[in-house]
């Protein structure tokens, strides 16, 4: 499992910056009960990227699903369907249902 811990470009004014970013993916990957039991000493890719407003962070359909993101700062948007259903800010996970699933991702996440 890789897991990328992503910025859009609005920050969020939350400090962090004390924590490395697999810190900061462990602490929130913990929260979903079925990565209760990460541990920063587990065998996991961690990248830190950074997406442009509009970018795409995952496509509804893709069939790549052995991503996940928490978003460390920003807002993105998520759309079903070419529709726009929800919101995410900092601390949110994205991408855990394809992975879980083992199957394309349901809907498709944007940086704002």
């Amino acid at each position: 499992m890789g897991v990328c811990v992503s910025h859009t470009l609005e920050e969020t004014g939350f400090d962090d910056s004390n924590m490395t970013p697999k810190q900061f993916a462990v602490s929130q990957l913990t929260s979903i009960s079925i990565f209760s039991k990460v541990t920063e000493d587990d065998e996991l890719v961690y990248q830190e990227l950074q997406f442009m407003p509009g970018e795409d962070i995952v496509v509804q359909g893709d069939a790549v699903t052995d991503l996940i993101y928490v978003l460390r700062s920003g807002v993105c948007e998520v759309y079903k369907d070419g529709t726009m259903i929800n919101t995410l800010n900092r601390c949110s996970v994205i991408g855990e249902r394809a992975f879980i699933a083992e199957t394309t991702r349901s809907a498709t996440v944007k940086a704002k």
